[in-house]
């Protein structure tokens, strides 16, 4: 069963309403002060600790590569627009 499915299941998050973001952002703040967040991140460290090493390696290498990604792109915005 699918991390997902698991919280589904357990009712973390359930009952929660769809509010659409405004001002330009991709989400919402997360209410992180809650009993489901907290189940729901613990949920997540749970499901990272089953990660092999081969797998930490290559989530660390892929934010490192995003973060690089993001620097030299943030950098090209900043030279264009002087």
């Amino acid at each position: 069963m699918s991390w997902y499915l698991k919280v589904e299941k357990h009712g973390i998050m359930k009952n929660k309403k769809h509010i659409e973001p405004t001002g330009g952002v991709l989400t919402n703040r997360m209410d992180t002060g809650t009993k489901e967040f907290n189940e729901f991140q613990a949920l997540l460290l749970n499901k990272s600790k089953d990660r092999s090493e081969k797998q930490k390696k290559q989530i660390e290498f892929t934010a490192r590569k995003f973060k690089m990604e993001d620097h030299q792109r943030s950098g090209e915005d900043h030279h264009q627009a002087e």
